[in-house]
């Protein structure tokens, strides 16, 4: 738990009875839960609480390439490093840290039958998203609750009404949204369907 930011971490491994996992089996999920936004799953082999590193006389380079403009003096402690990061290693056992620009986000609605008994046509669909961002929509449609959930490619909002255009059809409907790695956004609140009742079959 990271209570000043109301992060929840878990990291776990694979279960397998009556065997201990091998080297290649050693893998682990990261999963971020945000009570605002869901959950977040990344594969690492390992996270744990890290130390920022310090500069060198070197590496003061990359804050400024003048003497005179760096930020706080040489002896500051600015520059000694320190801070409490979250840090893992992923799948090929490269370390990283989890402070760098946001990933592209995808989030799934939940499935509908906006007309009870019959199919649906979907022409447009408008993302419910609070940010300057530009978000893309798929719509994903079954005819069966057994049947796979099969999505189209996902189409880009346009300016002018913020619909993002569609050709769909089926009997239970669903919408995934995306969003370009780094966007900032405060919501994500959901999928605006137009369409009409494309009959029984």
């Amino acid at each position: 738990m990271v209570p000043s930011i109301r992060l929840t971490k878990w990291c776990y491994g694979p279960i397998r009875a009556r065997q201990q996992p091998r080297q290649s089996e050693q893998d682990h999920r990261l999963q971020l839960v945000y009570p605002d936004l869901g959950m977040a799953t990344i594969d690492t082999e390992i996270i744990f609480r890290s130390l920022s590193f310090g500069y060198s006389l070197d590496g003061l380079d990359a804050v400024s390439s003048s003497l005179d403009a760096l930020p706080f003096s040489l002896d500051s402690r600015a520059y000694t490093g320190g801070a409490l990061l979250l840090a893992g290693f992923n799948l090929s056992h490269i370390l990283g840290y989890f402070s760098g620009l946001a990933l592209a986000p995808v989030v799934d609605t939940e499935e509908i039958q906006p007309f009870t008994g019959q199919r649906t046509f979907v022409r447009n669909a408008r993302p419910i998203v609070e940010g300057a961002v530009t978000p893309s929509v798929a719509i994903g449609t079954r005819t069966t609750a057994e049947s796979t959930i099969l999505f189209n490619s996902p189409t880009a909002m346009n300016s002018l009404l913020g619909w993002c255009p569609q050709r769909s059809n089926g009997q239970y409907t669903r919408a995934r949204i995306t969003l370009p790695a780094a966007s900032v956004f405060s919501h994500i609140e959901g999928v605006e369907l137009d369409g009409d009742p494309a009959g029984y079959r």
